[in-house]
């Protein structure tokens, strides 16, 4: 299907080529008597295109713009970055002062002071053991 339209001559071919990236489309458009849609369809069958302008930014901008107009996304969403959890060797939980065990890099737990570190990884793991048994229904 060919769509026709108002033919293109040689001299408004001459003066897009020579006035596109000087002129906004709606100044071509005024000129040339055409839609901004006919004067963009035009320039890409020509191979041509006009640079979006960057405004110059203040140095104090902490919005950093990309040439195509769209701001750079922040490494975290929502307006305060991520909180980092703080490890402590010891926490005071009441009046007790617990003390941290490390079981392996994931699993941290915290017993209290006085109490055997090896015999509370022993007891994690027991749990744990329980916990992974299949149940057998008769």
């Amino acid at each position: 299907m060919e769509i026709k339209g108002k033919q293109w001559s040689s001299e408004e071919i001459k003066f897009l080529r020579d006035n596109y990236e000087q002129m906004g489309f709606k100044d071509l458009s005024g000129s040339l008597e055409r839609s901004i849609e006919s004067i963009r369809s035009k320039l890409k069958r020509m191979g041509l295109s006009k640079e979006p302008k960057i405004p110059a930014s203040p140095k104090n901008s902490i919005i950093v713009k990309s040439p195509i107009g769209k701001a750079a996304k922040p490494a975290h969403k929502g307006g305060r970055p991520p909180k980092v959890r703080k490890q402590f060797e010891t926490l005071n939980h009441g009046t007790k002062k617990m003390i941290r065990v490390i079981i392996d890099s994931k699993t941290t737990i915290y017993i209290k002071e006085g109490e055997d570190p090896e015999l509370a990884r022993e007891k994690y793991f027991t749990r744990m053991a329980e916990r992974t048994q299949p149940i057998v229904h008769f």
